[in-house]
């Protein structure tokens, strides 16, 4: 590109000098034909209209002969002009290929931040920089839902793999104790394939495209102390009674089932054996 441009500034000047030159001869040259007659000597010779097409004859050739070689000059000149000028202009191009290749080894840190006046390359960095942000942005979320999902599912997982253990580890298991096993195991699962599905929509929660609609988070709040409750008793943790009254808020009803369940899992979990859970809601 850089090469093309130089040739391009190059080819104008050095045609538009050619066709001044041009022209310029070209209007001598008329003028060096039409010879008025009172310019003719007395007695109708015409030696001095001889001498006088003779000198410009020559001024003409010499003329030209000076003109090309400014004109060779000059398209030096601009060449090496439309060089510099174009490398200057076509310097953002660079920058913004080594970002490119950085951004394609992983590494979305790099911005342009591109100064000067607005122009397409400016407005081509410009776009460029936000690429790059959207681009982070979007890892930093599923890195995230990753993080998450790692974290939520280790319990459940981990508990699974208990129960599992548990009933193989006795040979005399009945088949209702494995009957037991496997409702047990379906509603973990269950509970899996919610918290992905809450993840997920956390993930897309980023876009601002998140799922909304009036939910009775006291009967979310219900139903999360029914579910603690097993746990809470054998860690010997005080719950408090379900909320009374409905308490309608607006929001992702996995979303907030996820949260509340993520809160009061931790107060008993974190808490000391013969502890209390206190819990208001409004």
């Amino acid at each position: 590109i850089r090469a093309r441009l130089t040739l391009t500034y190059a080819g104008l000047v050095t045609g538009s000098g050619a066709a001044l030159i041009a022209l310029v001869y070209l209007y001598m040259s008329r003028l060096q034909l039409a010879v008025p007659e009172e310019q003719m000597s007395p007695d109708g010779g015409e030696g001095e209209v001889y001498l006088r097409v003779t000198l410009m004859s020559e001024f003409l050739d010499k003329m030209l002969a000076i003109s090309l070689g400014a004109l060779v000059l000059l398209a030096l000149a601009s060449s090496a002009v439309g060089w510099v000028v174009a490398g200057r202009m076509l310097a953002p191009l660079s920058t913004m290929n080594e970002a490119a290749k950085r951004a394609a080894s992983g590494d979305l840190s790099q911005r342009l931040a591109l100064k000067g006046p607005r122009d397409e390359i400016r407005d081509l960095a410009d776009t460029y920089d936000h690429m790059l942000d959207s681009l982070e942005t979007s890892l930093g979320t599923y890195r995230r839902f990753a993080a998450n999902a790692s974290h939520e599912l280790r319990t459940p997982l981990a508990t699974a793999q208990t129960m599992i253990d548990v009933t193989l580890a006795d040979p005399d298991a009945s088949a209702q104790q494995l009957r037991s096993l496997a409702q047990r195991l379906r509603e973990t699962n269950r509970a899996n394939v919610e918290t992905v599905d809450a993840l997920l929509d956390l993930a897309e929660a980023q876009s601002g495209d998140l799922y909304r609609e009036e939910v009775d988070l006291a009967e979310v709040v219900g139903a999360a102390l029914a579910q603690l409750a097993p746990e809470a008793g054998s860690r010997e943790v005080a719950l408090p009674g379900p909320p009374d009254g409905p308490v309608v808020v607006e929001g992702d009803p996995v979303l907030l089932r996820q949260a509340v369940s993520n809160l009061l899992r931790n107060a008993v979990r974190h808490n000391v054996p013969g502890g209390a859970v206190e819990m208001s809601l409004a």
